[in-house]
């Protein structure tokens, strides 16, 4: 008898354990929930299947970014803002031949890319790690190695973008930029690959804003460097006479390892504009067929300055 009742109660006590773990399992969301409960909080729409992005698994280091990014229809990326503000991006492949809430104007600074073709188009969301919640974005790559990637607010305004370039076809780095203003630095590799070995820093000391000399608040020209590479710069040349307006942009690509010269041509228009570095200035020279893109009396070339 007492042998019985020793196992009756072995056998509730293992019931009552399963039966709280189960439980104790039921209470614990994952980050998974987590972020699609925030994700039906708010307004922004959740262009993704997925919604969390994970940087468990490791993979080969020699990973090509530059073949994942062409290749694959949805795109899994990790990285930080500042170097200290972790993101988690999602992005897919579309077919549309533009984004009609993106202009394609010339003249818009941070979208200018004059000279070359855009050679696929991305949807999708990001998040901060620290607040998880799904923002809304859209992305072009362009022939040239820029990569442009859009956000949007609550209201589906652009309320920010990261534009940069792929990095020895391991990483894309680059700046974040508000109102068109180059802000903070960032980068972005493939979620799953260890960042161990890879060179996350961006050389920064170009990038910024240069003021003509000799500009007057009737007659200015700014000159904005928004990303560089180990070959490249992205820039953006607005100027004004009022109340006439210029304004060009594009890729320009070093021509000497020193990297004091750079040059931009885009052969449809047969724009040619060359940029001679030193130290914090930088000379900017056209051709006759800058004035395409400047009104009268608009300067849009001479001596800048940061």
């Amino acid at each position: 008898m007492k042998k019985r009742i020793f196992c009756i109660c072995i056998s509730a006590a293992l019931i009552f354990f399963v039966s709280g773990c189960q439980k104790q399992n039921n209470g614990e969301k994952s980050i998974s929930n987590i972020k699609q409960s925030s994700s039906k909080d708010s307004n922004v729409n959740n262009t993704s299947d997925t919604t969390t992005i994970t940087s468990n698994s490791k993979e080969n280091e020699n990973y090509s970014l530059q073949k994942y990014i062409s290749q694959s229809d949805k795109i899994q990326l990790a990285g930080k803002v500042n170097s200290n503000i972790d993101i988690h991006m999602e992005l897919k492949k579309t077919d549309k031949s533009k984004f009609n809430d993106l202009s394609e104007r010339y003249y818009d600074s941070n979208m200018s890319m004059q000279g070359d073709n855009v050679v696929a188009r991305y949807e999708g969301t990001y998040y901060y790690d620290k607040y998880m919640k799904n923002i809304r974005v859209e992305a072009q790559a362009y022939a040239n190695g820029y990569v442009n990637i859009f956000e949007f607010n609550d209201n589906n305004q652009v309320s920010g973008s990261f534009g940069g370039f792929i990095f020895q076809d391991k990483i894309l780095k680059g700046m974040w930029n508000n109102n068109n203003i180059p802000k903070y630095s960032f980068y972005l590799i493939k979620s799953d690959v260890e960042s161990n070995g890879i060179d996350l820093s961006l050389d920064t000391n170009r990038i910024g804003s240069y003021s003509r000399v000799g500009s007057v608040s009737k007659n200015s020209t700014t000159l904005v460097i928004y990303s560089v590479s180990d070959d490249k710069i992205k820039f953006h040349i607005s100027g004004y006479s009022e109340p006439n307006m210029g304004n060009v942009g594009g890729v320009a690509a070093y021509t000497n390892s020193s990297k004091n010269t750079a040059e931009f041509y885009d052969k449809e228009t047969n724009l040619k504009i060359t940029f001679e570095f030193d130290g914090k200035s930088v000379k900017v020279v056209g051709n006759d067929a800058l004035s395409q893109f400047a009104g009268a009396h608009v300067i849009m070339s001479g001596t800048f300055v940061k």
